[in-house]
């Protein structure tokens, strides 16, 4: 788990992905734009960083064909239905039959998908999707 606080004090971002290589790009490029930001790898430590660092959004980099998705929206679940949950990654939940339903019954607050192409200045925009989706209404 990694944790930087820079510029932005009413916006503070988690980012998920269960690769410690891509946490540790995410650190980079919110660095770069000044934004707070903790990182974690693995579903259960999703619980203790809303817990600790509070975020006011989430990113969770997701992969198709793992069950990984379902572990990460069932602990989102469970820390606060109403954090805003940005999905990066190859999920598309809005053409996940399963998530969908999941996301829906489970009353989270998915704001969408967003890809996150391959230069640091592609993380930042999703990064800063992320951010930016606090301001809209739920489902937006």
């Amino acid at each position: 788990m990694s944790d930087r606080n820079s510029g932005q004090p009413d916006a503070r971002l988690l980012y998920f992905d269960e690769q410690p290589v891509s946490c540790m790009r995410a650190i980079d490029a919110a660095d770069d734009i000044r934004l707070p930001i903790q990182t974690v790898s693995h579903p259960k430590a999703l619980h203790d960083a809303c817990r600790t660092f509070g975020p006011t959004a989430v990113l969770a980099v997701l992969r198709p064909g793992d069950l990984l998705a379902l572990r990460v929206i069932a602990v989102m679940s469970v820390v606060g239905p109403r954090i805003p949950l940005l999905v990066a990654g190859d999920v598309d939940i809005s053409r996940d039959r399963a998530l969908r339903t999941k996301v829906k019954t489970l009353g989270l607050d998915v704001r969408g998908s967003v890809r996150l192409g391959g230069s640091l200045r592609d993380l930042q925009l999703a990064l800063l999707c992320a951010i930016a989706g606090l301001h809209g209404e739920p489902g937006a």
